[in-house]
């Protein structure tokens, strides 16, 4: 609130330009006509400590108008910016639904963070150094897609004339490792496959609890992702040309909810898998067994009316591993089992790259290095026997 004024603190400036006045506070009031962003004359009032503050607020309100005139919002925050761009990038379909979500998922991070209410336009270096230093505990994989965001944004707000210097380019604004060891998830050995194997065979649904046995041996015997297995319809399964088509996912939407999509996880991720006999006997099983349900899935929550969400087979998966007393690495390790297994069986690279759905050669590659560097070296140790016997 302003106090009312003495007449002789009034002061007008020239025509035009408005008038100022000054409060008993002895802060200035500055009354002028401007032009907003939908090109409407209206009356503001700027404050400040000086004639000259109260001017510069009034020119910053109108360079503020000007963009929004220009559909540029030039509050918006680092958050703002990017999920405009996922949306953006969803709808011109170069992501998918599942991308979509996981990436809001990371970007509640920042929100959470002394950046999600900040106008972009306001933060400075200290800010995003100080903010960089709190997400040191998070693993490095999500720091990466954390950092990226933050190059995201502040490209887009370059392009969209918001900011005027890019500070993600700044030579002090590095990606911070993570205080925590990276995970690597490891394979397991033939010894513990067969534990593994023998120990889901063998374990007793209780009555009236679901039973994920299948969708792990599935996993183990054909390297396809719980998301993808779960998601299966037996017009998905050729059992005469011994081949399952993989074409869609279980995926998680907003608020954690499953749902089923119609795409894979990735582009490569579309295809067809040729059934050895354990796998093939598994399906045949499955399909003997699956109920009728309103997605017409093989795999399906009937107590719930759902499709099976992977964290129900995670959690099946570590009581299975408990039992068999093997460490529990997440069912994905089952499928990292697949391919280890494949490498040892001496399959080429690029026909596990198509097994496993992998988009890029190299992911194969970088993921099973280890694998690799093995079957390498036992292929030296024959190229050897091979010279010794000619």
């Amino acid at each position: 609130m302003y106090e009312r004024v003495r007449n002789e603190d009034r002061q007008r400036a020239p025509a035009g330009t408005g008038s100022f006045r000054l409060a008993y506070n002895g802060k200035y009031q500055y009354r002028v006509n401007c032009i907003d962003h939908l090109g409407m004359q209206v009356r503001k009032s700027f404050t400040g400590e000086t004639k000259e503050e109260c001017i510069a607020k009034k020119e910053e309100f109108e360079e503020k108008e000007a963009m929004k005139a220009k559909g540029i919002d030039p509050d918006a925050t680092i958050p703002d910016i990017v999920k405009a761009r996922y949306k953006w990038d969803l709808m011109m379909n170069f992501s998918n639904i599942q991308g979509y979500h996981r990436n809001l998922e990371t970007l509640k991070i920042i929100e959470r963070g002394m950046l999600g209410e900040m106008p972009i336009a306001q933060v400075e270096k200290k800010h995003i150094q100080f903010f960089l230093f709190t997400i040191t505990d998070y693993a490095n994989s999500t720091i990466e897609k954390i950092f990226q965001q933050l190059k995201l944004a502040y490209l887009e707000a370059m392009n969209q004339e918001i900011i005027t210097k890019n500070l993600m380019l700044d030579m002090d604004i590095r990606r911070p490792r993570s205080s925590k060891p990276d995970k690597k998830v490891r394979a397991y050995t033939m010894e513990e496959q067969q534990r593994i194997v023998e120990t889901i065979k063998n374990h007793k649904i209780p009555y009236g609890r679901s039973n994920y046995k299948n969708q792990l041996l599935l996993e183990l015997y054909t390297g396809m992702r719980m998301g993808e297995i779960n998601a299966l319809r037996p017009q998905d399964v050729d059992l005469e040309n011994k081949i399952v088509r993989v074409s869609r996912t279980i995926s998680k939407g907003e608020s954690n909810m499953i749902f089923i999509n119609d795409r894979p996880k990735t582009a490569a991720g579309n295809r067809e898998i040729p059934l050895s006999k354990n796998a093939e006997e598994i399906l045949r099983q499955s399909l003997a067994a699956m109920k009728p349900n309103k997605d017409g899935l093989i795999f399906y929550d009937i107590n719930k009316n759902t499709p099976v969400s992977t964290n129900q087979v995670c959690s099946f998966f570590k009581r299975i591993c408990d039992k068999a007393g093997v460490e529990y690495n997440g069912q994905h390790a089952l499928r990292h089992t697949f391919a280890t297994r494949c490498f040892e069986a001496k399959i080429e690279p690029t026909v596990v790259k198509t097994l496993l759905g992998h988009t890029d050669i190299h992911v194969t590659i970088d993921t099973y290095t280890d694998v690799l560097g093995n079957v390498r070296r036992a292929s030296i140790d024959q190229f050897d026997d091979y010279l010794s016997n000619s």
